[in-house]
């Protein structure tokens, strides 16, 4: 609640929406991709970074997506560290990954950097939820 970005269930509820509005599914795979943004383990310095200090830093790095990704797309924290945005598979999406990798490159240079990387949606709804369910489990890199 505090970075001000969509829920898990509102992203699902998209997907959902998404599917059933397809009745080809595999054109949602080359309509749409899912950015994700995986911020590094923490490093905790005491008591104020250990409750504020994640969530203070996947508010940024929301912040910085939503400036790149301002079309209207989803933005959603589906983990502690993670943050996924469904975003339309076009022409536009390479050069706007890049301005957000470099974007975050500089504002987390000193606190061990994120991944980013875009996921294909699956053919069906159901596996659409069981990669979500696997994006949102912690995997510390």
């Amino acid at each position: 609640p505090l970075t001000g970005l969509a829920s898990m269930a509102h992203l699902r509820g998209r997907l959902t929406e998404l599917y059933r509005g397809d009745a080809r599914g595999s054109a949602l795979r080359d309509r749409y991709a899912l950015v994700v943004v995986e911020a590094s383990a923490p490093r905790f310095t005491g008591l104020a970074d250990e409750v504020f200090g994640l969530d203070l830093r996947m508010s940024r790095i929301g912040e910085s997506a939503r400036s790149v990704f301002s079309g209207g797309e989803t933005i959603c924290r589906i983990g502690p560290r993670r943050i996924v945005v469904l975003a339309a598979r076009n022409e536009g999406l390479a050069r706007r990954t890049t301005l957000l990798r470099s974007l975050l490159e500089i504002g987390e240079r000193g606190l061990g950097g994120v991944r980013i990387w875009s996921e294909s949606l699956p053919l069906v709804p159901e596996q659409a939820s069981s990669l979500l369910d696997e994006l949102s489990r912690d995997q510390a890199f």
